[in-house]
């Protein structure tokens, strides 16, 4: 959401990676019909995470980029950005994904039963991440260009209308909480300087008798 600046595009482009583990594990287990599954295949969420983020970032930043970048007659309609935006991000895309899912089935020759398996589920995740990046993610950035982005821009607007006052109550109190502090900080070293004195006031007295 802090990068795409918007609540609806952050919470879709979650599920829309969450959305990769089920369809990958549909895949791993009815047709692929592998039986072993244990909590290290469960740590391919943390990979695809990340690889799902990189994958919605190329595509909404080249999105944004069609505003300026795309010629004169896409920029003209979101759909003619989308399109333009498409074509650019796309294979960078589907290139760096089959690197991943190659790197990831490398883990195939191992001797090691929960590797081979491990590898082949997450080469499974960014392949399905993939799919769905390339098909639900345009159509989201679609629809908030759209619609959606207007809707947001109200709201926060009116949150900050309704903000703005709390806000300046909560200065107003840091104010006069600052302002309590120092009046005591000098009560004490006041304080503190009158014991001293008194201290040096006995024992001169002392000295004297």
């Amino acid at each position: 959401a802090t990068h795409t600046r918007s609540i609806f595009l952050g919470t879709l482009g979650a599920i829309q990676i969450g959305l990769s583990f089920p369809l990958s594990l549909g895949v791993y287990t009815y047709v692929l019909r592998i039986p072993l599954f244990g909590v290290l295949h469960v740590l391919g969420l943390y990979v695809i995470l990340g690889i799902g983020c990189d994958d919605i970032f190329v595509l909404s930043d080249a999105f944004a980029q069609s505003a300026w970048a795309a010629p004169a007659e896409a920029r003209t309609t979101t759909l003619g950005r989308m399109r333009w935006a498409y074509r650019r991000a796309i294979g960078a895309i589907v290139v760096t994904t089959l690197t991943d899912c190659m790197a990831f089935l490398a883990s195939a020759v191992c001797i090691v039963p929960n590797l081979v398996g491990f590898g082949i589920f997450t080469a499974l995740l960014a392949a399905s991440n993939l799919v769905l990046v390339a098909t639900v993610w345009p159509c989201a950035l679609f629809l908030h260009a759209r619609s959606v982005e207007r809707h947001e821009a109200r709201a926060a607007a009116c949150a900050r209308h309704w903000l703005r006052p709390l806000g300046a109550r909560a200065r107003a109190l840091g104010a006069h909480a600052r302002t309590v502090a120092a009046r005591g900080r000098s009560v004490a070293e006041a304080s503190l300087l009158g014991a001293d004195g008194a201290a040096e006031q006995a024992a001169a007295e002392q000295a004297e008798q």
